[in-house]
């Protein structure tokens, strides 16, 4: 007998929304936009002729009924998952070499690289720890972990997360002082930025609502890795991705000076040369790398 099934990619946005409790997590998961999960959500509803959320300012709640169905539905999709997985496991073997700078692979990766050779056992990954622009012809390489727009020549990026920036910097700067800072302290704060980004701090004053704060001097550095680096020693404040530099904020090598974070279009990707048929090794490693940052806290 035919399966009489709602479009599964409905059924997917759903049970995203439904486990966040959020259509806008929900989208971000999926790499759609917040429009798109809200009308196939509400396509959804029209078709079972019931509502499945309950709408309010403060967030979306299950209804019972749907609730039921969202756990039938993750639990689906978890075996689905599963034998994906088993399945493109086959034959996905050998040693794929990755450049990227320590301070990405470090803090995020290499604590979570066994949850990839669990599902990979064959696969091996080389990281070729460099702040060096990665030169696929002569280097070897087979990938690289890159910052930026995803927008680069010859290239195919695969997005990996958004910059998240929040200020932080080493806690000997602010030694005494009490915390959050205002924006007024801050921008009399010795402040770092990576070359081509000194706008990011002009992006998060204008989101404080201080826009006419202008930093008269911001030291420059080749990348945001060597920026948060060097406002590790206590010697500036840096613009970094609060959710990567979770661990150093806990053990207090790190401490943020301001609650407000802001979101922007840059971010970290997988980068490798295009080819008509792309290593099927490296997608699985895409998505490895989107589920380790997926799940650091982002506040």
């Amino acid at each position: 007998m035919a399966r009489r099934l709602p479009p599964l990619n409905h059924l997917r946005m759903f049970e995203a929304a439904a486990r966040h409790l959020s259509f806008r997590s929900a989208a971000e998961e999926l790499n759609v936009t917040h429009a798109a999960v809200s009308h196939q959500i509400r396509a959804l509803e029209e078709r079972f002729g019931t509502q499945l959320f309950n709408r309010a300012a403060r967030g979306v709640t299950l209804t019972e009924d749907a609730a039921t169905l969202a756990a039938v539905l993750t639990e689906a999709l978890d075996e689905i998952d599963a034998g994906v997985r088993n399945f493109q496991s086959k034959g996905l073997g050998g040693t794929v070499r990755i450049s990227a700078v320590p301070w990405y692979i470090s803090r995020v990766l290499l604590p979570n690289i066994d949850e990839l050779y669990s599902d990979y056992p064959d696969l091996k990954v080389e990281f070729d720890f460099s702040y060096e622009l990665a030169n696929f012809q002569t280097d070897g390489l087979d990938a690289a972990l890159r910052h930026g727009l995803g927008q680069w020549p010859g290239l195919t990026a695969i997005r990996i997360h958004h910059d998240l920036l929040a200020p932080l910097c080493g806690p000997a700067l602010v030694e005494g002082r009490k915390l959050p800072l205002t924006p007024e302290e801050i921008a009399q704060l010795p402040l770092t930025a990576a070359r081509g980004y000194e706008h990011v701090w002009t992006d998060w004053f204008d989101a404080v609502g201080r826009p006419e704060l202008k930093p008269d001097k911001i030291m420059i550095f080749d990348n945001r890795a060597l920026a948060t680096e060097f406002a590790g020693t206590g010697n500036g404040v840096s613009l970094s991705d609060a959710p990567t530099d979770q661990d150093d904020l806990k053990a207090g090598r790190l401490v943020r000076l301001h609650p407000t974070a802001i979101r922007q279009d840059t971010g970290s990707h997988l980068v490798f040369p295009e080819t008509p048929f792309e290593d099927p090794r490296l997608l699985r490693i895409a998505e490895w790398m989107q589920a380790c940052f997926a799940r650091l806290p982002t506040n």
